[in-house]
């Protein structure tokens, strides 16, 4: 289960990302409170999944000779190499260890508490998209 949470945490904010654009910016047919619904809530549900999964390895145990527990889910093989005679297959996998899985906390964390914030600030002010995007810019200049 651990495995496919793993694709879980990078899907669900895509997946999010998807259906309010297309549905809601482009499309027009989910409400500004539906869209906001859907992408306050995808983020946090990959914060949730990143902390299922960051409780699961840190109730694993190290492994043979004191290697550090891993969680990895490989989805598929995207090519594969052939050098001197033996292929070397090349795979797309999600791999969490500890420093990746707190990395994962912060940002799921972090991303939710803004999306949170933005849709807050949005719903106040008619200003809101102006300013994101002045804050967006001094940001990329820093």
């Amino acid at each position: 289960m651990e495995e496919i949470a793993l694709l879980g945490i990078v899907l669900l904010p895509l997946l999010g990302a998807f259906v309010c654009g297309v549905f809601g910016r482009i499309g027009g047919k989910l409400s500004r409170g539906m869209v906001h619904g859907i992408a306050c809530g995808s983020v946090a549900g990959s914060f949730v999944l990143a902390l299922y999964c960051f409780s699961k390895l840190f109730g694993m145990h190290e492994g043979p000779e004191g290697a550090n527990p891993v969680l990895s889910y490989t989805a598929y093989e995207w090519f594969s190499l052939t050098l001197r005679g033996q292929s070397v297959p090349v795979n797309v996998r999600f791999v969490m260890d500890a420093l990746s899985g707190v990395m994962t906390l912060v940002v799921t964390g972090i991303g939710t508490l803004i999306h949170i914030y933005s849709t807050w600030c949005s719903a106040r002010t008619s200003h809101f998209c102006s300013w994101a995007g002045r804050a967006s810019a001094c940001a990329a200049t820093c």
